[in-house]
Formats: C-alpha cells, sequence, structure tokens
C-alpha cells in the first residue's frame, strides 16, 4: 500500500494566496517511506491524504488476502485517528480501492503522521510532514 499525496488549492488563509510562493515551498512525495519526509506544506494549506490498495480487490480474493475494509490516519503524535473515505476505483484494468481524506494543518512544525489499515500500522507507518509558515 503506498500513500501519496494531492494537494488542492484552496485554503483557510483569508485574502489571496500567492500559487507562486505556495507552489515554491510546498513538496509532495509521491510514495511515502517509512520515518521519510512526505511533505512539506503550509500552514493553512488543504492536503488530501491518499491511500491506494495496489494489490487490487480481484488479487486479493485469488490469493486469500484481506480485502481493506478500513483505513485511518492520524496527522499528529497527540491527534485523533480519522477514518479515510473508501473509493472503489479501476487504474489500469484492476479493480481496487482508493481511501482518501483532506486535512489542513493549524500550527507550523514537523508531525508524524501514523496510517492503519484493518485496525493494524501500516507497512509505511509513520511518516513525517513538515507544515511551514
Amino acid at each position: 500500500d503506498v500513500c501519496s499525496f494531492r494537494s488542492e488549492i484552496s485554503s483557510s488563509w483569508p485574502g489571496a494566496v500567492d500559487t507562486e510562493q505556495l507552489a515554491n515551498l510546498t513538496f509532495y512525495s509521491p510514495s511515502c517511506q517509512r520515518m521519510e519526509l512526505c511533505t512539506t506544506t503550509a500552514v493553512g494549506q488543504n492536503l488530501t491524504w491518499t491511500v491506494l490498495d495496489q494489490i487490487g480487490m480481484d488479487n486479493r480474493l485469488m490469493i486469500n488476502a484481506p480485502l481493506l475494509s478500513s483505513v485511518e490516519i492520524k496527522t499528529s503524535f497527540a491527534g485523533d485517528w480519522e477514518a479515510m473515505v473508501m473509493e472503489n476505483i479501476t487504474v489500469n484494468g484492476l479493480s481496487t480501492q482508493r481511501f482518501s481524506v483532506t486535512t489542513t494543518a493549524l500550527v507550523a512544525g514537523t508531525q508524524i503522521v501514523q496510517l492503519r489499515v484493518n485496525g493494524e500500522q501500516a507497512d509505511m507507518s509513520p511518516v513525517v510532514a513538515n507544515y511551514v509558515e
């Protein structure tokens, strides 16, 4: 399972957003690894966390692997677990699931982001997120 990110331009900041400056300070890893930096984003910027099941539902059934029934994310060490929304999709002819949730960092600093799949910590979890002013 791989965690990837998509940023939306919408923001909780009042007034106009300097999108060029925002683009220059924003970083997203296409594939997060355990305890590595996955993102640097601005405080107030919306961040969509996405988990894609790369094995797929059909393959899971063929190999008798458990289906992904729930994915939860905790975006700060002291934060609460939040359920991600599941969507059934097809990628390159493979029926699979994508889980996502949009969050907004309210405080600058480095956070440890944790991910649970079916109640168990994901192999690539935890990861690091850096939020800047």
